[in-house]
C-alpha cells in the first residue's frame, strides 16, 4: 500500500495518506518530506488539509455509517458495538473531565490510536456537538501536523541527510 501512495502525484499522495486512519499526519508527513522530498511548509499544510477532512466529511454522518454498518452483518454489528464500548471506556474519565479539549489532546499527540478519526469517534459516541469537536480536532490536528514535521525534519537532520 505505501509503494502505492509512494507511487502517485506528491501532492495527491500525501493529502490521501493523512486521510487513511492510523497513517494520517504520523505518515504523511515522512512520505511527502522524505520521500517526494516537498517542502517541509506544503507538506505541512497538505497533511492538515487532508487529517481535516475526517472530521469535516465523516462526523456529519457518523450515526448513519454506523447504522449501515450494523445493518451489514449481525457480527459486524456486534464487532463494531464492542470497538465502540472500549472506546467509550478508554476515554470516559477524560472527557467527562476535559470535554472538547480531551478531542485537542487526543488528536494532537501523534501516536498510533490517537488522530482525527479516534477523536472523530469519540466525539460521535459522547454526543460532543459538530460545533464543538469540529474546532477541538482541527487544532489537534494542526499540533500534531506541527510535531510530526519537527520530529521529521530532526531525524532527517541528525541522520545528517539535511
Amino acid at each position: 500500500m505505501l509503494d502505492y501512495l509512494g507511487s502517485l502525484n506528491p501532492i495527491v499522495s500525501v493529502l490521501v495518506t493523512s486521510f487513511i486512519p492510523l497513517l494520517e499526519v504520523r505518515a504523511s508527513i515522512p512520505l511527502g518530506i522524505v520521500v517526494h522530498q516537498l517542502s517541509p511548509a506544503l507538506v505541512l499544510g497538505l497533511a492538515f488539509v487532508g487529517s481535516s477532512l475526517v472530521p469535516v466529511i465523516i462526523l456529519p454522518f457518523l450515526d448513519s455509517l454506523i447504522n449501515w454498518i450494523k445493518s451489514l452483518h449481525d457480527k459486524l454489528g456486534e464487532y463494531a458495538q464492542i470497538f465502540f464500548d472500549a472506546k467509550y471506556r478508554q476515554h470516559s474519565d477524560a472527557v467527562n473531565r476535559w470535554g472538547s479539549l480531551a478531542l485537542v489532546i487526543l488528536v494532537a499527540i501523534p501516536l498510533p490510536l490517537t488522530g482525527v478519526w479516534t477523536a472523530t469517534i469519540i466525539a460521535y459516541l459522547f454526543g460532543i456537538p459538530y460545533r464543538n469537536a469540529l474546532p477541538a480536532i482541527l487544532a489537534g490536528a494542526l499540533v500534531a501536523s506541527v510535531l510530526v514535521t519537527l520530529a521529521t525534519l530532526g531525524g532527517l537532520k541528525l541522520a545528517g541527510s539535511v
